[in-house]
C-alpha cells in the first residue's frame, strides 16, 4: 500500500463532543494505552459524535491481539472463528474490541448459516483498517485523550460536505461484496448524505450482483434496516434506486409498489427482532401483498406459498418462515371468531399470544378493541384460563 499522511484534526475542548462518549468505552481506551497499545474509537460512533448524533453503539480498536485484550479485561470473551473480536461486557452493555486488519483479497466461502468465512484474514496497522473499510465516513479514528480525529482515506471532509463515497472504486468494491450496495444506500438514507455520480453509476451497473449473496446473509442485513426504523420511508428509497424489487421480486408479479401498505412497514420496526424474527415476516407479508386484498386473507396454503415466494433472495431460516405462517393461520382463526362474536379458545404459548396480540394491534387495530372489551384477551395464562371458563359455562 502507498504511503499516506493522515489528516489529523484536533478536538476542540468547548465543542461538547468528548462529553458524549461513553465513559465504559473511555475505560477500555485508556486501560490499553497504559499498557502501551494503541486504541481509538472507530467507525459509526465516529461519524454520530461529529455529527451531533449520540451513538447508539461504541466500537474500539486497538494493536493489541485478541488474546492480549482478554487477558487485559476480565469482563470480556473473544467470539468469532477465524478472525477474533472481544467483547467486553458492562452489565447488558457489550462494547466489541477488534485488532486493526488489512483487506482480505482471498474469495470468501459462504457458510450454511449464511456467514462469510475467510480463511486469510490477517492483523494490520490503522493504515490498512482504515482503507479496508466499505466508505470514507466510516474509516475515522478518534483518540479521545489526545483529542484528536485520524482520517487516512478523506472522511473527514465527505462528512463535513455531506458526501458518500465508497473507498476505492466503486465497481471493484461492489463487485466484491454486493451486499456493500445495500450498505452504502443504508448509510446515505440514514445521514441524508449526497451519493457521488460515481457511487451512483456503481450501484446500478453492481445492484444484480446481489442475487449471488446469501439470502441469509441478505436477512440479516435486513434486520439491520428494520431495527433502525423508518422501514417504510427506507423500503420506498430502495424502490428509487432499483434494489427492493430485487430483493422482494415477488412483489413485480403480485402487485405494484404503489399499493404496498406504508402504514404497517413503519412499524416493523416495533418489533424485537431477536426475540420475534418471525412477527416481523409476518408484518413485511401484510405490507406488500396484502393491501390489494383489503383484509379478507387467503387460504393457509397460498399465506405458506407467498411467504417463500415473497423473500426470494433475502430468505429468512426455514424455521423463521414457518413460525410466520403459524402465526398468519392463527390470526385468520382470530378473525373469523371476531367477525362471527363467538369466542375462541386457542393453545398457543404466552410468547405466541404477545405476538398475536402485537399483530392484532398494527394490521387490525378493532378487532383488538373488541376482544379487549369482551374481556377475552388479558395476558397470557389468565387470557386463555378465562376464555376456557367462559366457554365451559355457556348454556
Amino acid at each position: 500500500m502507498r504511503e499516506v499522511n493522515p489528516l489529523v484534526v484536533p478536538i476542540e475542548e468547548n465543542s461538547g463532543l468528548l462529553e458524549k462518549i461513553d465513559k465504559d468505552a473511555l475505560k477500555i481506551i485508556k486501560r490499553l494505552k497504559k499498557h502501551s497499545y494503541k486504541a481509538y474509537l472507530v467507525g459509526g460512533c465516529v461519524r454520530d459524535l461529529l455529527l451531533g448524533k449520540n451513538p447508539k453503539d461504541f466500537d474500539v480498536v486497538t494493536n493489541a491481539w485478541p488474546k492480549k485484550i482478554r487477558q487485559l479485561f476480565s469482563n470480556s470473551r473473544l467470539i468469532g472463528r477465524r478472525f477474533q473480536l472481544v467483547h467486553v461486557f458492562f452489565g447488558k452493555k457489550i462494547i466489541e474490541v477488534s485488532t486493526f486488519r488489512q483487506e482480505d483479497k482471498s474469495p470468501p466461502e459462504i457458510a450454511k448459516d449464511g456467514s462469510v468465512r475467510k480463511y486469510e484474514n490477517k492483523y494490520g496497522n490503522e493504515k490498512t483498517d482504515a482503507f479496508r473499510r466499505d466508505l470514507t465516513i466510516n474509516a475515522l479514528f478518534m483518540d479521545p485523550f489526545e483529542k484528536k480525529i485520524i482520517d487516512y482515506t478523506g472522511g473527514y471532509y465527505d462528512l463535513m460536505n455531506k458526501k458518500i463515497r465508497v473507498i476505492g472504486n466503486p465497481l471493484t468494491r461492489f463487485s466484491e461484496d454486493p451486499v456493500r450496495v445495500l450498505r452504502t444506500l443504508r448509510h446515505t438514507f440514514r445521514t441524508s448524505f449526497t451519493l457521488l455520480p460515481e457511487t451512483v453509476e456503481g450501484i446500478r451497473l453492481c445492484k444484480h450482483l446481489i442475487h449471488d449473496v446469501s439470502p441469509v446473509r441478505l436477512f440479516d442485513e435486513l434486520r439491520k434496516d428494520i431495527s433502525y426504523g423508518f422501514y417504510d420511508k427506507f423500503a420506498y428509497f430502495l424502490h428509487q434506486h432499483g434494489l427492493l424489487e430485487i430483493l422482494f421480486p415477488y412483489l413485480r408479479k403480485a402487485t405494484s409498489l404503489e399499493s404496498v401498505n406504508y402504514e404497517i412497514l413503519s412499524r416493523v420496526s416495533e418489533v424485537d427482532l431477536n426475540k420475534h424474527p418471525h412477527l416481523a415476516v409476518a408484518l413485511l407479508w401484510f405490507a406488500f401483498l396484502q393491501n390489494k386484498r383489503g383484509i379478507e386473507l387467503p387460504q393457509i396454503p397460498v399465506i405458506h406459498e407467498e411467504l417463500c415466494e415473497l423473500f426470494g433472495i433475502c430468505r429468512p431460516p426455514k424455521g423463521v418462515l414457518m413460525k410466520a405462517g403459524f402465526l398468519l393461520s392463527i390470526f385468520k382463526k382470530t378473525l373469523k371468531s371476531f367477525r362471527k362474536k363467538q369466542p375462541l379458545i386457542l393453545k398457543i404459548s404466552d410468547d405466541t399470544f404477545y405476538c398475536l396480540t402485537k399483530l392484532v394491534e398494527i394490521v387490525y387495530p378493532e378487532m383488538l378493541n373488541f376482544a379487549h372489551e369482551s374481556g377475552r384477551y388479558h395476558s397470557g395464562k389468565d387470557w386463555k384460563s378465562e376464555v376456557k371458563s367462559k366457554a365451559t359455562n355457556r348454556p
